[in-house]
């Protein structure tokens, strides 16, 4: 197995940096109560208007790209090996994003960076329907934790059925259950760095 240290290592420190040291201060931290409450007047298509949540998507996206390109393997013993490195590399960078020290007893939703890994790793049917799933668990269930669970119970079977490579839906699942597990392990509430002027109407 060939590993390209030129990928690999830009790729280490744009996965893990954290995503709160670059996000501007006027970001507001929202529950998931408070950013899906049905009775709360919000501007249509707020989300469209988040720069900084559409910039981490494109960051990870590429972080991930980069990761399981540095890998270049020659056996199926091989490939395996390069999927369980890759799994934890996004594990550990995931795990990074969840700290904050602008909320107390609150942890950062990782929506931004499961979405990113979706982006690069999965083909674009299976990313498109699995996103899609899981906003809408999401939001039927007014929490954060519907995109995580939805995310790890569907995106391997998807992939699949898909035309994906099995490999890569594995690691996406692993990604989504570790964060779940994190979450539970921290005990902190999930939050959304949103900017709350593209929320009024």
């Amino acid at each position: 197995m060939e590993i390209f240290w030129g990928l690999l290592l830009p790729a280490l420190v744009l996965g893990t940096y954290p995503m709160e040291r670059w996000l501007p201060r006027h970001m507001k931290y929202c529950t998931s109560d408070a950013l899906m409450d049905p009775a709360a007047k919000r501007r249509r298509g707020w989300w469209l208007w988040q720069p900084c949540l559409w910039m981490d998507v494109a960051r990870v996206a590429v972080a991930a790209w980069f990761i399981d390109f540095a890998f270049l393997t020659e056996t199926e013993t091989q490939q395996w090996i390069a999927t369980l490195i890759v799994g934890a590399i996004l594990a550990v960078g995931m795990c990074c994003q969840l700290w904050t020290r602008r909320e107390a007893d609150s942890v950062l939703a990782p929506i931004t960076y499961l979405t990113g890994i979706m982006v690069a790793l999965l083909p674009v049917g299976a990313a498109l329907a699995v996103f899609t799933l899981a906003v809408t668990a999401m939001i039927a269930f007014r929490t954060y934790l519907g995109f995580l669970v939805t995310g790890m119970m569907l995106t391997s079977g998807l992939t699949f059925l898909l035309g994906g490579e099995v490999e890569s839906g594995l690691i996406v699942s692993f990604v989504h259950a570790v964060a779940l597990m994190a979450g539970f392990l921290i005990r902190g509430e999930f939050v959304l760095p949103v900017r709350i002027r593209a929320l009024a109407r």
